[in-house]
């Protein structure tokens, strides 16, 4: 039979069928039971791989049990006709909402009927990042949430060796790709860009999985740097969460993941007013629960507890978004509390509030984020009040007091013009001595002028006439005498006698 008359005949047999999109309760086939997602899941404990009055859980429930797998040509059932997902969409032009030979074409070509590369670990995509930000999976789709057109873009690959980028909307908005064994770069070489929007940016290739994006530069068509951040993946059930934690999303539904049976629990919720709690494991395993404006609490009286394990513990309603829980007491069937923590996005423990100085008196090497208490040692002090820079004569830590000449301590030593510390000073014969004396002006001298007025002389200059005068003379032994005795040996006389 000509191939032309055998579409023919399939194409006379098609019938339109509504889009299915991953959303849950798709068809409202649970709720003629009265039943939804939501209840056959969650209060009923039933698994995606069952059914449900006669219909698929996890056809009716996309959204709670994740897409549908990620792959075209589910059954093969195209195969028969020597066709594929690729041929019957992308070559005969077909729509998601029909059919092809009797088979529903969004059921066999999920991959091309449901952006799947954005549908990883739990339904996370793009769309659930803050603005200006990205996030890589464990399977390397690096997400992205940008209000801005993107031009180009650079980033390293936290704790694995990149071995290949390729696909995501890079790649289909002709972006040149590449890769050392730690960054990935982007660009386009004909003035394309990746429009404002989410979705998966590219996908990283490595033998490990990734734990993060660092040194991240994202530029805008111009080359001007765009304020990008990276945050963790979001968290979208509980079994994504680190063990003995808990998280609470925005529409209150609280997550857990738990290796330890759970008997009972307490918290509060931040940022909202509490107005009502249901649902989740709590209810299904006949929990008592209970609220008031701010807390949560749940037991059981009949001694039931919640299985290890990880799922949705309760909702809570309020009137608002929560932004996290608080004061989390949790404890096992013995009431012995469990070592549970809200998850945060740095791997699962609270924050730790502490001094994270390393030159701090108070430091916490276990403190994840700083609170501002930091204290320090007095400056030439050590964190126990021990002097480290040695101490001066006043006994002042750090001081500069030094003992004078004088012995005194900060003294201000020999004053000017002084020759010691008694402030002696000295006149020319040594400190504290008296200055030169005497006739001969000489230290220590006590010479005087003797009456011929010769210094230190004994006035042998006068021999009785007068300083430096002749002594007495003549024979009457009289000053200046020329007198002589005569013959008669009268001194002065005149020989007559």
């Amino acid at each position: 039979m000509n191939k032309h008359i055998i579409f023919a005949f399939l194409f006379s047999s098609l019938s339109v069928l509504s889009a299915q999109d991953c959303e849950d309760d798709a068809t409202d086939a649970f709720a003629a039971f009265g039943q939804s997602c939501d209840s056959v899941i969650n209060l009923f404990g039933m698994s995606c791989d069952m059914e449900f009055a006669g219909t698929e859980i996890a056809t009716e429930c996309p959204v709670s049990c994740g897409c549908p797998d990620c792959f075209d040509d589910v059954t093969d059932a195209f195969a028969v006709f020597g066709q594929s997902c690729d041929s019957v969409i992308n070559l005969f032009g077909m729509s998601c909402d029909m059919e092809f030979a009797g088979t529903e074409i969004a059921t066999e070509c999920p991959l091309s009927c449901y952006d799947c590369s954005d549908e990883d670990e739990g339904g996370i995509n793009g769309c659930d990042l803050p603005d200006m930000s990205l996030s890589i999976l464990s399977d390397g789709s690096v997400l992205y949430n940008t209000s801005a057109d993107i031009g180009g873009f650079q980033f390293d690959v936290d704790g694995v060796t990149v071995t290949g980028v390729s696909g995501g909307d890079a790649e289909a908005n002709g972006f040149n790709l590449s890769n050392s064994a730690t960054t990935a770069l982007g660009f386009s070489l004909t003035g394309t860009t990746i429009p404002a929007g989410c979705g998966t940016l590219v996908v990283v290739e490595s033998a490990d999985v990734p734990t993060g994006l660092s040194a991240i530069v994202i530029s805008d068509p111009l080359g001007i740097a765009l304020d990008f951040n990276y945050v963790a993946p979001p968290i979208t059930d509980g079994c994504s969460l680190p063990d003995m934690n808990v998280f609470i999303l925005t529409d209150g539904s609280v997550l857990y993941n738990t290796s330890a049976e759970i008997g009972g629990f307490q918290f509060d919720v931040d940022g909202v007013t509490v107005t009502g709690v249901s649902g989740g494991d709590a209810e299904a395993n006949a929990f008592n629960v209970s609220n008031s404006e701010i807390m949560v609490l749940g037991f059981s009286l009949t001694g039931t507890t919640i299985p290890a394990g990880c799922g949705t513990l309760l909702v809570v309603e309020s009137d608002g978004e929560p932004t996290g829980l608080s004061n989390i007491i949790i404890s096992d069937p013995d009431a012995v509390p469990l070592d549970f923590s809200y998850y945060d996005g740095s791997g699962g423990s609270e924050d730790i509030a502490g001094c994270m100085d390393m030159n701090a008196c108070n430091y916490n090497a276990d403190a994840t984020s700083d609170d501002g208490s930091c204290t320090y040692a007095e400056a030439n002090y050590d964190c126990d009040g021990n002097c480290t820079a040695g101490t001066d004569c006043n006994g002042d830590c750090g001081g500069s007091a030094e003992i004078d000449e004088c012995g005194v301590c900060d003294g201000d030593g020999i004053a000017d013009g002084a020759c010691d510390c008694a402030g002696n000073v000295d006149l020319g014969c040594g400190c504290g001595e008296a200055g030169p004396s005497g006739c001969d002006s000489t230290c220590g001298s006590t010479l005087e002028f003797d009456a011929c007025g010769i210094c230190g002389g004994d006035g042998s200059n006068d021999l009785g006439c007068g300083c430096f005068e002749p002594g007495p003379s003549g024979c009457d032994n009289a000053c200046g005498s020329t007198l002589e005795n005569d013959a008669c040996g009268v001194c002065g006389g005149d020989d007559s006698s």
